[in-house]
């Protein structure tokens, strides 16, 4: 338990360092103003489960309300497992291109008696990136982590029979949006 902790806290501490670098001030583009309210995208992501890493193939869309606040929905599969997650979020914008997430979506995947839905909800950290300033398209990376709400979710059995159970999970985005 101790070294999945350290793991994760590390993670997320180079997550964090690394990112410093895209912060330099000479290298920030401006970020250009949307010529719509709706953008749509596509994306990858990485979990951390089980003491491995899963892959994972994202759709999105997103509804900017206002500056600050935006809706988004997302589609997800899983492609080494067969989990499948469909839901809305809400993304507070407190920098123009920095922001929070909050989820709530349902996880479709197969246990070992068979298939359940269950509800999970997502808080993350993500940023935008314009790769250059008369871009149409933006970067988006997010750091989040979900928790799975009454069921968990179970690895296969290994060699000895033992099956590994978990309700936590650490993710990392990256998708391309369009608008």
């Amino acid at each position: 338990m101790v070294n999945r902790l350290l793991l994760i806290i590390l993670l997320f501490c180079s997550m964090s360092m690394a990112s410093g670098f895209f912060l330099d001030e000479e290298m920030q583009a401006e970020p250009k103003q949307e010529k719509a309210r709706w953008s749509y995208g596509v994306g990858t992501g990485f979990s951390f489960l089980f003491n491995q890493f899963d892959f994972s193939l994202y759709a999105t869309l997103q509804y900017r309300l206002e500056s600050r606040f935006a809706l988004g929905a997302i589609i997800a599969s899983d492609v080494l497992e067969s989990r499948y997650e469909l839901g809305p979020r809400f993304y507070w914008f407190f920098n123009p291109d920095v922001f929070f997430v909050v989820g709530a979506s349902g996880v479709l995947f197969e246990k070992i008696n068979g298939s359940v839905l269950s509800p999970r909800i997502t808080l993350g950290y993500g940023k935008d990136f314009l790769p250059w300033s008369q871009a149409h398209f933006l970067l988006r990376t997010v750091v989040s982590i979900s928790y799975l709400v009454g069921d968990h979710l179970e690895s296969n059995s290994n060699a000895l029979g033992i099956t590994k159970t978990n309700q936590v999970v650490v993710h990392g985005e990256l998708s391309i949006l369009f608008f």
